[in-house]
Parts: structure tokens; sequence; C-alpha cells
């Protein structure tokens, strides 16, 4: 299993997160409890938390949010190996319509 904290972000969104990768633990007990939860462990499959509340999913469609958790959890699927530990996904990045937005642990630069 891997796991990375992320930003997600969108048009006045910031969420704290936590994406799983679920893939073999190489771990007889581990894999069998994986898999007895239903678990494929191909690596395809990533459980994305929200820290504050921990609504969580693996599957994108089961959130309700159809924008921005949506979007992010099937980027995350696509790209989980690019992904940085402490990225910011941006959906407004992702859907074209901004550059991608700074982290707000960063200091802001004074132009």
């Amino acid at each position: 299993m891997d796991v990375k904290l992320i930003e997600v972000r969108d048009r006045g969104t910031f969420v704290p997160a936590m994406a799983i990768r679920l893939s073999s633990t190489r771990d007889e007990v581990g894999d069998w409890l994986l898999r007895r939860a239903g678990y494929s462990l191909d690596g395809y499959t990533v459980i994305l938390i929200r820290l504050e509340d921990y609504a969580s999913h693996s599957d994108v469609y089961d959130w309700r949010d159809t924008r921005t958790r949506r979007t992010v959890h099937g980027w995350i699927l696509e790209h989980f190996d690019e992904l940085e530990h402490g990225a910011v996904v941006d959906v407004e990045c992702i859907v074209g319509r901004l550059a991608p937005k700074v982290s707000e642990r960063l200091p802001v630069v004074q132009k």
C-alpha cells in the first residue's frame, strides 16, 4: 500500500485528504484481508479520505459531490505514481481552466 497526503483544491474549496493505493502488501495476512474485503491487489484501487471528517470512498462514483471529489479521485487513479506527498490536486487545473494553485502551507510571495 502507498499513502500520500494531499490538498484537494477547487473554486473556493480546500480539503486536506489522504490517498491510499491498495496493492499487494507482500504479507500473506494483509493480502488475504484486503481480498476478503473485496479489494483487488492490482494497484488500481485508491481510497480517498477527507481528513476533516473521515468520509472516504474507493469508487470514484460513490462521491455525492460530482465535480470536486469525483474529478480529483479519477485523476489520482490515473496519476498516483506522479503524485507527490503534500501535492495540490486542483480541479480547475485538471479541467483546464486555470494554472495550478499553490499550497496554502507555502508563504505568499509579494510582487
